[in-house]
C-alpha cells in the first residue's frame, strides 16, 4: 500500500526519466489513437507519468485524441508528472486550440430536455417554457437557437 511519503519518493525518483513516445506513421487515425492509448497507460502502469508525445505523424488530431490527452495529462498531472506533446503540426494544433467541451459534451438547459434527447416521454411547455415533468404525450421540443435567457 501507498502512503504519502511513499508516493513523494515516487514521483521525486521518476520526475528525471521522461519517456518519448513517437506516434506511429500511418493513414488510420483510430489505429494512431488506440496505439497512443496503449503505450500512454502502459507507461502509467509503471508509475511512469513524465511523458513526451511526438505527434509529427499525427495529420488531425480528433476529438477521441483529444479528450484522451486531456485525461491522460490530468492523470499524470495529479500523480506529479506531464505530458508535452512535441512536433504539431498546423492542422493538429488547430483542431487541439479550437477544441472547446461545448463541441464535445451535450449541453442541455434542464433535465427534461436531455431526457427528451434521449427519447424519454417528456411533455414541454414551448410558450411557457415550462417542464411538465414525464407524461407519455410529447409536445414538439422547443428548438436549440429558441432558448429565452433568463436574468436575475
Amino acid at each position: 500500500m501507498l502512503d504519502k511519503t511513499n508516493l513523494k519518493n515516487m514521483r521525486k525518483n521518476n520526475q528525471d526519466e521522461i519517456f518519448t513516445i513517437v506516434v506511429d506513421e500511418g493513414d488510420d487515425i483510430n489505429a494512431q489513437i488506440e496505439q497512443l492509448e496503449h503505450r500512454i497507460l502502459g507507461i502509467f502502469k509503471q508509475d511512469r507519468y513524465h511523458l513526451q508525445v511526438d505527434m509529427r505523424h499525427v495529420k488531425v488530431a480528433p476529438k477521441r485524441m483529444i479528450v484522451f490527452l486531456i485525461n491522460a495529462t490530468s492523470q499524470a498531472r495529479r500523480m506529479g508528472g506531464d505530458i508535452k506533446l512535441k512536433n504539431l503540426k498546423p492542422l493538429v494544433r488547430n483542431n487541439l486550440m479550437t477544441f472547446t467541451p461545448k463541441t464535445f459534451l451535450s449541453i442541455e438547459p434542464s433535465e427534461t430536455y436531455a431526457l427528451y434527447d434521449f427519447n424519454e416521454d417528456v411533455k414541454i411547455d414551448v410558450e411557457n417554457d415550462q417542464e411538465q415533468g414525464a407524461e407519455p404525450s410529447k409536445k414538439k421540443k422547443k428548438k436549440k437557437g429558441s432558448q429565452k435567457n433568463v436574468s436575475a
